[in-house]
């Protein structure tokens, strides 16, 4: 039977197709996607976290224009801190059930889930992104200070269990890796860790300012660490490979010679971008981000390279995510892309094609 959530999401969803397609600055659709960080209260404190720095929790009216979007929304993901500290999010979760074409991606270190949170999980799509950054005792509790690893792996026992069995939750675990000058050389062991704790998804990402403690190697381009990580990553491809976990690689590694691509050609994951073919993103068309501080952009990916006053799209202290997503500066974006104008607006890796099109949206099919 088709409701009408069902009706009203998938016209949403062909018409930003026919609009994407169209290259449309300004758009009729709605979002599909939306990330949106919604506090920066946590209960560890970890050694490269720099969104600790800002006392941050979204307003709520956003929050309920977030809600009113539930019904064209194809995927949200929910980010902290830590969300599970947030004494509304169960309730959010719960309105958030009623869209069944709607799945959650929830960022977490993990340790606050606990058993009554499995009711609520039940109940959606959900991938859980867990935050772990190191498979050892040592290195783990080293960079997420107050954490015990005894507990991490608590969690994911307990995660595994609901996973398994006669009436077997379908959730999706997803294990999210900040590297860092700490923790790169276990790199070479994370696939192994994946396969151990039965996680579908890998996500190798770098390490964000830092610049004070040493720690962003990708910064620093200390070459010594680069060239490691060049040389692991074949290793953790075909462990990737034959273990089937899938692997999202964020990390602005330059290739190797022997693995370098035509000059001619982008690298994009399993894909070659040609200039005036494609889109380079499709995200400016399907999503928002809305950061700690109330900042939009297009995608996370658009300040990884840091700040930059051309890629912000708005300000939910300012301006309804309604106007951000039809604003000025929106259809610019989108206008700039359409026309291969990425100059001093997209994130370098991105056009380098270091960085994957999965990552970078695609466009969505029905």
């Amino acid at each position: 039977m088709v409701t009408d959530t069902d009706k009203i999401f998938k016209e949403n969803i062909q018409l930003n197709r026919k609009e994407i397609q169209d290259k449309k600055a300004g758009l009729s659709s709605r979002p599909i996607r939306l990330n949106a960080v919604l506090t920066t209260n946590c209960n560890l404190s970890c050694l490269m976290c720099e969104v600790k720095k800002i006392s941050w929790q979204i307003p709520q009216k956003t929050i309920s224009e977030i809600v009113s979007f539930f019904p064209y929304l194809q995927e949200i993901v929910w980010q902290g801190g830590e969300v599970f500290l947030l004494d509304y999010f169960r309730e959010l979760l719960e309105e958030a059930s009623e869209c069944r074409n709607l799945s959650h991606e929830i960022t977490t270190n993990g340790h606050l889930i606990n058993n009554q949170w499995l009711d609520i999980f039940d109940k959606i799509n959900l991938t859980l992104n867990i935050s772990i950054d190191g498979i050892t005792k040592e290195t783990y509790e080293h960079i997420r200070k107050g954490s015990k690893f005894e507990d991490l792996i608590r969690t994911l026992n307990l995660l595994n269990e609901i996973r398994s069995g006669k009436n077997a939750n379908p959730l999706t675990l997803v294990l999210i890796v900040t590297t860092m000058k700490s923790n790169y050389r276990e790199i070479r062991g994370i696939m192994r860790f994946a396969k151990k704790y039965k996680f579908d998804r890998v996500i190798l990402q770098p390490v964000k300012g830092n610049f004070d403690k040493g720690e962003n190697i990708f910064f620093d381009n200390d070459e010594r660490i680069l060239n490691y990580l060049d040389n692991v990553r074949q290793m953790i491809r075909k462990e990737a490979k034959d273990f089937k976990i899938k692997l999202v690689e964020l990390l602005p590694i330059p290739f190797s010679s022997k693995n370098d691509s035509a000059k001619k050609e982008i690298n994009i994951g399993n894909d070659i971008f040609h200039k005036g073919e494609e889109l380079l993103c499709y995200a400016p068309w399907q999503q928002m981000f809305i950061e700690w501080g109330g900042n939009v952009y297009p995608h996370c990916l658009c300040i990884q390279d840091g700040p930059n006053e051309l890629k912000l799209i708005g300000s939910v202290l300012k301006e309804s995510l309604a106007e951000i997503w039809n604003g000025d500066r929106m259809r610019l974006f989108r206008k700039k892309i359409s026309g291969n104008d990425f100059s001093n607006l997209c994130n370098p890796d991105c056009i380098k094609g270091l960085i994957s099109a999965d990552a970078r949206e695609v466009p969505l099919k029905l």
